[in-house]
Formats: structure tokens, C-alpha cells, sequence
């Protein structure tokens, strides 16, 4: 009989934790029945590894509207995922986020939250602006922390990006509305430059394409004085063509690209080269 009420209680407990949690999520219904669609179909897929499970992810999210500071739309910090809009970061991560949760057979709403906090925020709770991640760089860096992404730069070949630091956002307070915090920017822009970002020169992507496989997430590096990277797409390998799949602000939804990753990089002047990063199988 305790066993029998003790039982009642924690279950008690993890309901009224969980539907806490929930009331914490902006979303739309809309949103949560295509994320877990989504996620049965990757969680079905037994044998593929990570990065072709990312890029089935991405086919699956094609057409989905761009939209550009869908996170900022509201005062206060909350945890946002979206499936019914999109920008370029945002579905990489979404998409990413969707595979973990597939993996772990959590492919529920709620799965897919946890991990959408876990990767967005440096500790893992949306408290307030400056506790989410803003930087590329950071957001990868994290990942390898984590063990759940592999950054293949260097070794494909990638310099460092030497006289760039980052500290975009701390010199432009200004267009960011919801900063409040400054100098915590500033303290997160240093433990950045600690390292230096590093890239594949734009005139050296074609060489390397044919180590760059399916799956991959491609980084697009600027020369915009104080940003690392300015944009970010899953890499398609068809019929000998290495391509990639984005948030286009152009098209205006996520669409496959028609060039090859070094045409799209040579057709964007302040692109300097890229990043490419892997998921871990």
C-alpha cells in the first residue's frame, strides 16, 4: 500500500513537472505534429549514420518558410521551437536536435525540447538573452563538448582566421533590442577569441568537396568585421555534386541550393571560405 501511494506521488510529481516544463515552450500545435512526424520517420531508419539521418531531416523541413528573428519576439527568455517558420541557424539546429532525439527513442514533443534547450542555451536553461547561444562559433563548440559534433576544418586543410575577432555584438548593442547585458556579451565574445576560428579559403572548397559528404553542415565564414559566420546550411551529395540544403532569405523558405557549396561561396563577397562540422555517430 505506501509502495502503491509512494508510486502515485512521483508519477504525481513528474506530470505537474512536465506540464511546468511544457507551459515554459512557445509553440504551435502545428509545430509539435511535424516535429514528431519527423522523428518516427528518422527514428525508422535504423542503419543510417548521424549525418545522413541530418540531411533526411532537412528533405523532410523543404518549404518551410523563412523567417528571420522569430526568437525575438517576445521580452522574456523562452524556450522557442519552431517547425512552421525558420532561419538559417535555426533549422540546422532544429533538424540536428530532431536525429538526438530520434536516436535516443525520444521522438516526442518533449524530446525534442530537452535537446533544443540543451544545444541553444550554454547551460542549458533559457533564463534570459545572454544565457542563449548567439555565435556560430560558440553553438559548435558546445557540440564537441558535448561529443555530439566533430569539427573537420582543420583537418580538411583549414588556417586560422588570424586579426578577426569576434565582438560583433557587443560593438553594435544597439541592434539588438533584447541585450541588457552587455558586458556579459563581451566575457562570452572573449572565451570565444581564446581560439581562433578557423576556415577553408574560399579558393581551396573545391579541392576539398570530395571529403565533404551528405549530411555535413556547412558553415559559411565572413569578413564582416566582428561576425564569425554568416550563414549555414546541411550538405546534399547527388550525382557527383556537393550541395547543401538552407533557410534561404532569398527564396524565402528552405530549399535545396541550385550551385555547389564553392559556387555559393564564391557568388557572396564577404565570404572569406568555410566551416565544416560533423554529426558524431
Amino acid at each position: 500500500m505506501i509502495g502503491s501511494v509512494r508510486n502515485k506521488l512521483i508519477l504525481t510529481a513528474a506530470l505537474l513537472l512536465s506540464l511546468s516544463a511544457a507551459a515554459q515552450v512557445r509553440y504551435s500545435d502545428r509545430d509539435s505534429v511535424i516535429a514528431e512526424a519527423v522523428m518516427q520517420k528518422l527514428a525508422a531508419e535504423k542503419e543510417l549514420r548521424s549525418s545522413e539521418l541530418l540531411e533526411m531531416a532537412a528533405r523532410e523541413l523543404l518549404g518551410t518558410p523563412y523567417v528571420a528573428g522569430t526568437l525575438d519576439e517576445a521580452g522574456d527568455e523562452v524556450l522557442t521551437v519552431n517547425l512552421t517558420r525558420t532561419d538559417c541557424i535555426l533549422f540546422v539546429e532544429t533538424c540536428m536536435d530532431m536525429v538526438l532525439s530520434a536516436q535516443e527513442k525520444r521522438f516526442h514533443w518533449r524530446g525534442l525540447c530537452d535537446n533544443v534547450l540543451r544545444s541553444r542555451y550554454r547551460e542549458g536553461v533559457a533564463g534570459s538573452y545572454t544565457d542563449r547561444i548567439h555565435y556560430t562559433t560558440e553553438w559548435i563548440r558546445k557540440g564537441e563538448k558535448r561529443h555530439i559534433l566533430e569539427d573537420l576544418t582543420v583537418s580538411l586543410g583549414g588556417v586560422a582566421y588570424k586579426g578577426h575577432p569576434v565582438n560583433y555584438m557587443s560593438s553594435h548593442p544597439d541592434r539588438y533590442p533584447l541585450l541588457k547585458d552587455v558586458q556579459a556579451i563581451r566575457e562570452v565574445e572573449a572565451e570565444i577569441n581564446r581560439q581562433p576560428v578557423t576556415y577553408i579559403p574560399k579558393a581551396s572548397i573545391t579541392a576539398v568537396e570530395k571529403s565533404i559528404r551528405t549530411g555535413d553542415i556547412v558553415c559559411f565564414v565572413t569578413s564582416i568585421a566582428g561576425l564569425d559566420i554568416s550563414h549555414v546550411g546541411i550538405v546534399t551529395v547527388r550525382d557527383g555534386k556537393t550541395g547543401f540544403i538552407h533557410a534561404s532569405s532569398v527564396a524565402g523558405k528552405v530549399i535545396v541550393d541550385s550551385r555547389s557549396i564553392a559556387q555559393y561561396a564564391a557568388a557572396q563577397k564577404s565570404c572569406v571560405g568555410i566551416k565544416i562540422v560533423r554529426m558524431a555517430d
